[in-house]
C-alpha cells in the first residue's frame, strides 16, 4: 500500500491486493481494511478516509484509462456520501455513475457523474 496524495482529510492509494479481493475500488474510513465493501460512504465529511483503486484487478481486467478514472470517481462519490444506484433506464442504461458494476458503467460509457450524482451530492452539502 502506497500513499499517493495526502492531506488531513483523505488518502488516495495504490493497493495491490492481488487476486485476494475481486472489487476494483473501494472507499473506507481511514485506517481500516475491507475486504467486501460495504459502500456506506460518507467520510469525507468526518475527515478521515481512503480511496483506493485495487490496480492489480484493474490491470488483470486491461482496463482503459477511462476506465479506471471511471472506478476513481465512482469511489470519490462514495467519499462524497454517495451510496450505490441501481436504477437503470430502458435497456438496462444506469442513471448514474454510481450504479454499482463496472462493465454496465463501461458498456454503456458512464465515466463521469450524472445528473443523479451531481443532484445527490447537492442534496447532500
Amino acid at each position: 500500500m502506497t500513499n499517493t496524495s495526502s492531506s488531513p482529510h483523505y488518502y488516495a492509494l495504490n493497493e495491490d491486493r492481488g487476486n485476494t479481493v475481486t472489487w476494483s475500488g473501494i472507499t473506507r474510513k481511514r485506517g481500516t481494511l475491507q475486504d467486501a465493501p460495504p459502500c456506506a460512504g460518507g467520510y469525507w465529511s468526518s475527515g478521515q478516509m481512503d480511496v483506493v483503486i485495487n490496480w492489480s484487478l484493474v490491470n488483470s481486467l486491461g482496463y482503459t484509462a477511462s476506465q479506471k478514472s471511471m472506478v476513481a470517481a465512482h469511489e470519490m462519490g462514495h467519499a462524497f456520501g454517495l451510496a450505490h444506484n441501481g436504477a437503470t433506464l430502458s435497456g438496462g442504461v444506469p442513471v448514474a455513475l454510481m450504479y454499482p458494476y463496472d462493465d454496465a458503467r463501461s458498456t454503456y460509457g458512464i465515466y463521469s457523474p450524472r445528473a443523479d450524482d451531481k443532484g445527490g451530492v447537492n442534496a447532500l452539502y
